[in-house]
């Protein structure tokens, strides 16, 4: 019962923060005009955004557990963020890949560019987990303004009478979600793709122009 309430908790977190960093993206997409960016000024934002969300989860730990942080007790919420990190890359690369195809149907052209990178996206995840342990037993460097304003804002929202209960419902949604999710980054471990073979969905694509792609 207590992880299912983890799950709920951390599918509230991380659907509020994504929240929250779309209106930080779009204000630095704002101050730079819009301009298109190279992979390493995208590659530097997403690792901002995963850093301070290492850094909000530690704050969430430290405010679950009001004792002192143990790997037992970090050991949990460590492993539903790999597998919401690694559920990230999945969507990613899918997302990518969708749209060299079109790109290419579209343009017909066979030199369609994404910023998205598996290897670059493996090394952002095993920082992100390294930050989090490190964070976690150093739990001051992650007690700065800006994390705590996340933090801050997070628990507002939460407890905001419409739009918490719209969150909650995502939670929920978290819940169900993650159990797949599970399922498909394990595999994605151990054969190096998910459960659904995005080549052969693109494939499929270029076949039918009616088929759905989205992440559950």
């Amino acid at each position: 019962m207590e992880l299912i309430s983890l799950l709920f908790r951390l599918g509230v977190l991380f659907a509020i923060y994504g929240f929250i960093w779309f209106f930080v993206d779009s204000f630095i997409r704002l101050i730079t005009a819009g301009s298109q960016r190279n992979k390493i000024e995208y590659y530097l934002i997403k690792s901002a955004k995963y850093l301070f969300l290492v850094n909000v989860l530690v704050l969430f730990c430290l405010n679950k557990t009001k004792t002192e942080i143990t790997f037992i007790n970090i050991a949990p919420t460590l492993s539903i963020f790999c597998i919401y990190l690694i559920g990230r890359l999945q969507n990613d690369e899918r997302k990518s890949m969708i749209q060299l195809s079109f790109f290419d149907k579209e343009r017909n052209k066979s030199g369609a560019k994404s910023n998205f990178n598996r290897r670059n996206e493996i090394i952002l995840i095993i920082g992100a987990l390294i930050a989090f342990v490190v964070l976690a037993f150093n739990a001051d460097y992650a007690k700065n303004n800006i994390a705590e304003w996340f933090y801050a804002s997070i628990i507002d929202i939460e407890q905001t009478a419409i739009i918490g209960y719209i969150f909650k419902f995502i939670g929920a949604l978290f819940l169900v979600g993650m159990f797949f999710k599970m399922i498909n980054a394990f595999n994605y471990i151990l054969s190096g793709k998910p459960i659904d073979d995005l080549k052969s969905k693109i494939k499929d694509k270029d076949k039918n122009d009616f088929d759905d792609y989205e992440e559950v």
